[in-house]
């Protein structure tokens, strides 16, 4: 993946149980890119991380681009 599409993506790119990314990359081309046992852990602390940092949490089950979301 690059970096470019990893930045771009939203907070709601990676709930909880994804195995799998779907990436819009370079000609608006979609592809799937499968997660690493440690990117799933990094992105799962990442996501405690930022709702700490917020100073709140998302309703339950709301992994979409909410106000406050922070993105990926």
């Amino acid at each position: 993946m690059r970096i470019s599409e990893a930045l771009s993506l939203p907070s709601d790119a990676a709930p909880p149980g994804t195995r799998m990314l779907l990436v819009r990359g370079k000609g608006d081309k979609q592809r799937l890119v499968p997660l690493h046992e440690r990117a799933i852990e990094a992105i799962s602390q990442w996501q405690k991380l930022a709702r700490a940092y917020l100073g709140e949490r998302p309703p339950p089950g709301c992994f979409t681009r909410c106000a406050t979301a922070p993105r990926l």
